[in-house]
């Protein structure tokens, strides 16, 4: 079979491809290359973003030949801005344009803002009628401000660093349906739901409890039950189990469970699990999880009894979530498989213990991007591989004698063999000793 030219491909498979590109992309590549892709690219829906493009002359080129066209302005329907791209920040393109000049721009995203993006932003925001989805990323302390200017009342999708002091304004937010927030306080969650009844998406990046106890606040009722919501995701949970089921039975409709949580007593029961499921969350089918608890001084043996019991029937067979557990001196882990995360520490003097009917898969820590990994634990075991890890760390555990667990030259073979080196692009050293012996090591990594 012959290949076939790009250009001869139908319209409805070349504009498949264009969802995949940037406005930018599209133009340099395809803008004047004949007449049926001029008249092609002018006839879709556009996506605007300067991140990522590392010439400023072709954000300036395009900014001024293409942009100032308003036939290409009301086909843009989104549009993203960084101030992580140093050749075109947020300030430049506000300099020039306004979000008024883009008529059905639906999706507006904008990261990591600067104090200086305020004043026209507070400007331009108030009259996006047409606006459905906002979001900020990596911003750290103007979500207030953003929040008071823009038409809430009409967003389907938010993704906002933290909630505003104000949580009053949440309650012009009642339309949203997909919502990604990290909160301070575990009882924001309460007035949320209240706020935002309709949520059908909910992503939490960061939640936990600064009471010792949930029975002295009353904060709970059927008024805050979160029916519509059917996906429900939590990067970071650290408070009690108590909350956690609290929680979840004000999600009757939830049908999409992702969970990371290190709780903050030792209570270890599948039973409880299972009967929370049968009577609140019937609807459940996906179930993701990472949960830790604390163990010290705790008998090792009871604790493998107690995790092995979130591999019955009930788990694997009803429903076929896979589990396997870690076991070290300070803490246990259970966690579905594939790992979901893409964050993980290999800690020293651990043990993997995986369920007998799964086998000891080498895609199970294929969503790990972020490895932290102890010296100590780099051994000749090779319980672990990690395929995709970008992002590696070595930190020696608080309490150990460096002398013993010194990375060495050595380690590196057993290191290639857990860990795929080739992917990797930040590097960090925490709490390690002597530099100067660890240079070969790390021309070795960095190969």
């Amino acid at each position: 079979m012959s290949d076939m030219q790009f250009e001869y491909l139908p319209n409805e498979i070349l504009i498949e491809c264009f969802r995949y590109l940037s406005a930018l992309q599209i133009f340099q590549s395809f803008d004047r290359h004949n007449y049926r892709f001029n008249q092609l690219i002018r006839s879709i829906k556009l996506h605007l973003d300067f991140e990522n493009i590392p010439q400023k002359l072709i954000c300036d080129t395009f900014s001024t030949t293409v942009l100032p066209d308003q036939e290409i302005k009301n086909r843009i329907d989104s549009i993203h801005l960084s101030n992580e791209n140093i050749s075109y920040p947020i300030q430049w393109f506000l300099s020039i344009f306004s979000f008024n000049q883009f008529v059905h721009l639906r999706s507006l995203t904008l990261t990591k803002l600067k104090k200086k993006n305020l004043k026209d932003l507070k400007t331009m925001l108030p009259s996006m009628t047409e606006l459905f989805s906002f979001r900020m990323i990596n911003c750290d302390y103007q979500t207030e401000e953003i929040l008071c200017t823009l038409p809430l009342s009409q967003l389907r999708t938010l993704i906002i660093p933290k909630l505003p002091r104000n949580l009053k304004l949440m309650d012009k937010a009642s339309s949203i349906t997909n919502l990604t927030i990290s909160f301070r306080d575990f009882d924001d969650l309460s007035l949320i739901f209240n706020s935002i009844s309709k949520l059908k998406y909910l992503k939490i990046e960061n939640i936990q409890r600064f009471y010792s106890s949930i029975e002295t606040k009353n904060i709970y009722s059927i008024n805050n039950y979160a029916t519509y919501l059917n996906k429900l995701i939590i990067t970071k949970f650290r408070a009690g189990v108590d909350d956690l089921f609290i929680l979840l039975k004000q999600t009757p409709n939830l049908r999409s469970l992702t969970i990371n949580a290190l709780f903050n007593r030792y209570r270890i029961n599948a039973d409880e699990w299972e009967d929370l499921i049968n009577s609140s969350l019937s609807y459940l089918s996906v179930f993701k999880f990472n949960f830790e608890w604390e163990v010290v001084n705790r008998d090792e043996n009871e604790i493998s009894d107690k995790l092995k019991q979130f591999q019955s029937d009930f788990w694997c067979k009803q429903h076929h979530w896979y589990t396997e557990y870690i076991l070290s001196t300070y803490r246990a882990s259970i966690y579905t498989i594939p790992y979901a995360f893409d964050s993980y520490s290999l800690k020293l003097k651990t043990n993997r213990y995986s369920i007998q009917i799964m086998n000891n898969n080498v895609i199970t820590f294929d969503n790990v991007e972020d490895l932290t990994v102890d010296p100590g634990a780099i051994t000749e075991e090779y319980q672990y591989r990690f395929s995709y890890v970008t992002s590696l760390t070595f930190q020696y555990a608080i309490a150990c004698n460096y002398s013993d667990h010194f990375l060495r030259m050595e380690d590196m073979k057993h290191l290639k063999i857990i860990v795929n080196l080739s992917h990797v692009k930040h590097l960090s050293l925490t709490m390690l000793h002597n530099l100067g012996k660890l240079e070969p090591v790390l021309t070795e990594i960095l190969k």
